[in-house]
């Protein structure tokens, strides 16, 4: 209804999934249409394709360290919807990518054992995969743009 692509697990804008009892006091984040606008990039490679308005989604809601919006997981796909969007100088992916950093680089751990590290403590999924899990999604976040190698999958047509 309001012109953007609301994508779900089982359908559109299904609403926020979470494991009771563990996760049901994090926010809900359109991680899902970061997806969804991922796949129809790489399926038709189209910026014209109407689904893609779904990006405009992610920009409404930014990666910020708080308690309950904390989402490793929405970050990485986030990132990855965002950068093949509109490219390395393109707003969605500026705007993303910059509160991604924001969040994410003040928080890695410097000290002992888990120097370098994320904790899973704060993250809505980190009870799942513990700090391999949170760690591997920050890394691979963060270098996105790099192992991209600036390549961005859409064309004009």
């Amino acid at each position: 209804p309001n012109g953007c692509y609301n994508v779900g697990y089982t359908r559109r804008g299904t609403g926020k999934v979470f494991v009771p009892g563990k996760s049901e006091s994090f926010d809900h984040h359109p991680t899902m249409t970061a997806i969804g606008v991922t796949s129809r990039i790489f399926i038709t490679k189209n910026r014209r394709d109407p689904a893609l308005q779904g990006a405009q989604l992610l920009l409404s809601d930014l990666p910020r360290w708080r308690p309950a919006a904390i989402d490793f997981y929405y970050w990485y796909h986030g990132s990855l919807a965002a950068f093949q969007y509109d490219g390395p100088s393109g707003p969605v992916w500026t705007k993303f990518w910059s509160a991604t950093k924001n969040a994410l680089l003040p928080h890695q751990e410097s000290e002992g054992c888990a120097d370098g590290s994320w904790s899973p403590l704060e993250d809505r999924w980190g009870f799942e995969g513990g700090r391999v899990y949170t760690t591997a999604l920050a890394a691979l976040t963060l270098e996105y743009y790099y192992r991209s190698g600036g390549n961005v999958f859409v064309s004009n047509k």
